[in-house]
């Protein structure tokens, strides 16, 4: 993938194929991964993905995200934080946009929460 990948940067991704109940299908992506590990040649990177289900944004570990026009969301969305995966880059369709300053301070809180990073 030539794409140049920045944590923040929400890609539209294609999820499939899923078990259970992990998200499938094409939808947002949000990297999580170091720009560090980015900018290597590695052909994965850790996503969360997001769903359009506000019912799942009353989870501690989940972030709920208005669409504007800098995430190019197009309606308010959750970051499933639960649901932190490694996608292969192949899989990666376009940028649509990025994580306000503001959204990613929920996100990592959100991710050190889940992984007991504090």
């Amino acid at each position: 993938m030539e794409k140049i990948i920045r944590r923040g940067d929400i890609f539209l991704i294609d999820f499939s194929p899923s078990r259970g109940s992990q998200q499938s299908g094409l939808r947002p992506g949000v990297v999580v991964q170091c720009d560090a590990m980015n900018a290597t040649s590695t052909k994965t990177v850790l996503v969360c993905p997001f769903t359009s289900n506000l019912r799942r944004k009353d989870f501690y570990y989940n972030t709920s995200v208005r669409n504007t026009k800098g995430n190019g969301l197009k309606k308010e969305c959750v970051i499933l934080g639960d649901q932190l995966t490694v996608i292969n880059t192949t899989q990666f369709k376009h940028r649509i946009g990025n994580l306000s300053e503001s959204d990613m301070r929920f996100l990592n809180r959100a991710l050190m929460t889940i992984l007991e990073l504090f």
